[in-house]
């Protein structure tokens, strides 16, 4: 437990995340019907599509275990048109990052 309440408190002060909006919540019922996804998950998409318009050039990355709605191919390229990647797994984004934070 401790080491999550560590790793949280890391992510809180370099990650992104964006209130929720109406515009983030219209934009949401379009993505829903647009990728096929269940009620809540379009909301999610539209709040990282939201997010990362604003952010400055760089690597992304959307971690998320929900691998049966967001690792479609249809959903994994519209990540990878805003550049972000999409990883389902919680070891593997640790690696990504590990790797990528050693690159640099």
């Amino acid at each position: 437990m401790e080491s999550l309440e560590q790793t949280i408190d890391r992510l809180a002060k370099i990650c992104t995340v964006p209130a929720l909006s109406v515009e983030i919540m219209r934009l949401g019922q379009a993505l829903q019907f647009a990728y096929d996804l269940e009620p809540q998950d379009p909301v999610v998409m539209a709040s990282i599509d939201a997010a990362l318009e604003g952010l400055a050039e760089g690597p992304k990355v959307f971690v998320n275990k929900n691998f049966k709605d967001f690792a479609t191919p249809l959903v994994e390229k519209k990540f990878e048109e805003l550049g972000c990647r999409l990883i389902t797994s919680f070891s593997n984004a640790c690696q990504y990052i590990e790797n990528r934070l050693r690159a640099a």
